[in-house]
């Protein structure tokens, strides 16, 4: 697979020109300039060192290895203060980055020698926040969409502007589509005000708005390149490279990982391809240069069964590799990556991850993704367990209905069920959890059926706890806020002795509640003779938030003779699998 030149068709020209016009006609005097900072009144930045790797690293675009592969970063760890890198073979290479006016120099270490890489004299950057109240693919609207969208808010009165994020790229011949307009509010762009208008736009969007993050003043520091012993080797101007020739593998001791979640903790892992060490606005970030193929046998063991059938393995490296391109220009805004290790991205483990079952599966595969309408490259989500039925994307993000991302049942015979092929109501949401119909991902050799349908039961006490940065006292009631089409909810309303508060999108809702596994549950409140809860029942199906593919249900699918072709057909509407090889 290779990377061609930059393919501008006569269909691409044209639809780049439509959105620059809607754009034009949205854009006011605060449109930031290509360094992020407002255009009014501002002097031009120098154009950049092009060989500045800082620079490579805050482009928001592939690279490219000396045999035209695609080659992406992807951030393992953030905010960290000392970092350790160890080669168990070959040679190490280190290119401290020099001050403008100083010579590169590059250091090399024998095998086993372990590096440590310290922050010296930091000095965060600075970043403008702007809520994203729409996004809309680029690809598939009209001037007039976006026109009605800009109208929409500022008849609410709402300062808005808008972005574009990602880009058109050529790879194997083909033109692929990843761009997004996101509709951002405007304003001044400080966190404190990006909060206030993010709380008020959520009333029109039942969630809590994200932020578009723009970069005006990337962070600095010195960074200490140090052996075991504590000598120093040498001091680097905010970049560290780390290379291992002869094809072998880098070892970060104690990768930070799973950031926020119950399984947080370190680990040493293994890495091909090259690693950064750059300054972010917290610490040292520790970022891995690597062609996307090999990424990937990091990331599909880590995000799915390794024993899994080969036929749901294939699905799953197809789905990944479109994953990791449809994000490429579009994640991760202000950081020196194009995505990160975590559920919020990809689970990304390292090469020491890779199984030879995921393996075949990513070469069988290899230069696969799937495509929508016009060439668009489809969101390719996927959730461990749909619990029986798909959710639609708008459910759990809030953004436009995605065609490819609609909910729907997951049942091989659909039979008595389908009265709830419509959607999952409140009334109905009790028989659908107890009724249990076996679905493709109960149906499975592997996960458990108490992901499928589990009970998590908490205290009065455990629950005031959990939910006390609400301040609104011993909680009496929670209730949902409207329901997707598989039942997950949209948001809930607590209400206690010292008032209400509202909680929207269905991860911030799970996260409140213990990391409750998904957002398809009833909750019962069992009660004292006074009438008083004494313990609230979550009672829900499935893990995870349930939008695309279910990747037990994949399993389930596989083993009963659907080939990965009609798995993803299944899972993603409309899309169909191309390929992008040479």
């Amino acid at each position: 697979m290779a990377i061609i030149r930059l393919v501008r068709k006569r269909s691409v020209a044209v639809a780049l020109f439509v959105l620059t016009a809607a754009v034009a006609a949205a854009k006011d005097t605060h449109e930031p300039d290509a360094q992020g900072s407002p255009a009014a009144g501002k002097t031009p930045a120098p154009p950049p060192m092009v060989d500045d790797p800082i620079d490579v690293l805050y482009r928001r675009s592939l690279l490219m290895d000396e045999t035209g592969e695609p080659v992406a970063t992807i951030r393992l760890m953030e905010g960290q203060t000392t970092i350790r890198v160890r080669v168990p073979s070959g040679r190490l290479a280190i290119t401290p980055r020099s001050a403008p006016d100083e010579p590169v120099r590059r250091i090399k270490a024998p095998s086993g020698t372990t590096v440590v890489l310290s922050l010296i004299e930091h000095s965060p950057g600075a970043v403008l926040r702007f809520p994203i109240v729409a996004e809309l693919p680029a690809g598939m609207i009209s001037h007039a969409a976006v026109v009605e969208e800009v109208a929409r808010w500022r008849n609410r009165g709402h300062e808005v502007r808008l972005e574009t994020v990602g880009s058109v790229f050529g790879l194997g011949g083909e033109v692929l589509d990843n761009r997004r307009v996101l509709v951002l509010l405007d304003g001044p762009g400080s966190i404190g005000w990006a909060r206030e208008a993010a709380e008020e736009a959520s009333s029109y969007l039942m969630q809590s708005p994200v932020f578009h993050e723009v970069r005006t003043e990337r962070p600095s520091a010195s960074i200490g390149v140090s052996d075991s012993e504590g000598s120093v080797l040498a001091v680097a101007d905010g970049h560290v490279l780390i290379e291992v020739r002869g094809g072998e593998v880098v070892e970060v001791l104690g990768v930070e990982h799973s950031v926020g979640y119950a399984r947080h903790g370190r680990e040493d892992r293994l890495f091909e391809g090259s690693l950064h060490v750059v300054v972010d606005d917290l610490g040292l970030s520790l970022v891995n240069e690597v062609a996307v193929e090999k990424m990937l046998r990091g990331i599909v063991p880590a995000e799915t069964y390794a024993s899994a059938h080969i036929e749901a393995l294939k699905a799953q490296a197809v789905a990944t590799r479109t994953d990791i391109l449809a994000k490429v220009g579009v994640r991760h805004q202000a950081d020196p990556a194009l995505i990160c290790a975590e559920t919020h991205c990809q689970v990304y483990r390292g090469v020491g991850a890779a199984v030879g079952t995921t393996d075949d599966a990513i070469l069988s595969t290899a230069g696969e993704v799937l495509v929508g309408d016009g060439g668009r490259l489809i969101d390719a989500v996927y959730s461990a367990m749909c619990g029986g039925h798909t959710e639609s994307n708008e459910t759990v993000w809030g953004t436009p209905p995605d065609p490819v991302l609609r909910g729907r049942l997951d049942l091989p015979v659909e039979g008595k069920w389908l009265r709830f092929a419509a959607g999952i109501g409140e009334a109905e949401l009790e028989k659908w959890l107890a009724e249990d119909p076996p679905s493709w991902c109960r149906l499975a050799s592997v996960g458990s059926n108490s992901r499928h349908r589990w009970t998590r039961s908490f205290t009065a006490e455990q629950i005031d706890g959990l939910v006390s940065s609400l301040g609104v006292g011993s909680i009496r009631a929670i209730e949902p806020l409207g329901r997707g089409v598989s039942g997950r909810v949209r948001g809930v309303r607590v209400t206690g002795t010292g008032g209400e508060a509202v909680v929207r999108r269905e991860l911030p809702v799970r996260r409140l509640f213990d990391n409750l596994p998904s957002g398809m549950f009833v909750v019962r409140v069992e009660e004292d003779e006074k009438g008083l809860p004494v313990s609230f029942v979550f009672e829900g199906g499935g893990w995870g938030h349930g939008v695309g593919m279910c990747q037990t249900g994949a399993i389930g699918m596989a083993e009963h003779g659907h080939a990965y072709r009609s798995i993803l057909r299944h899972y993603y509407n409309g899309a169909e699998v191309q390929s992008i090889c040479r």
